[in-house]
């Protein structure tokens, strides 16, 4: 028999608290997660370089994930993810409108480039983390719920 979970409540929330106001934070669904990582925003590749444990003869390629510029760039690229992950979490409205399961990659990165500018100008790091934090204690509350059963 097919299982559909048509039937189960909204993703579970908990409250964070920015400047004095509360505000409810949701756990974000695994597609969410998923599209954010992999749609909205690009992700660095390391350099392709001559594998440097053969020699200087070696026609061998390997991804340089060693590369300091690629580091440099993968850290600014989780940045962006947990700065889209709070804006999704909290429903965030920018200038582009709000995040839509629905949205195609196009408007995925429009609204994406529009959250990350207008959510970091909005709130500091720890603000973004604390959101972040919620959403992800939201998740852990689901987990535990499951076990239970």
């Amino acid at each position: 028999m097919p299982v559909t979970f048509d039937m189960l409540p909204p993703c579970p929330t908990r409250p964070v608290i920015l400047r004095g106001k509360p505000f409810n934070v949701r756990a974000l669904s695994s597609s969410e997660s998923f599209r954010l990582r992999t749609r909205a925003i690009l992700r660095p590749a390391p350099p392709p370089v001559k594998n440097p444990t053969k020699g200087s003869l070696t026609d061998e390629i390997v991804l340089a994930d060693w590369d300091a510029d690629y580091r440099r760039e993968m850290a600014a690229y989780v940045w962006r993810v947990a700065i889209l992950t709070a804006a999704v979490a909290v429903d965030f409205q920018t200038s582009a409108g709000e995040f839509r399961r629905g949205m195609n990659d196009g408007e995925l990165a429009a609204w994406a480039e529009k959250a990350i500018d207008e959510l970091s100008a909005a709130l500091n790091d720890d603000e973004i983390r604390a959101i972040n934090a919620a959403s992800d204690a939201a998740g852990a509350s689901a987990l535990e719920d499951a076990a239970k059963n």
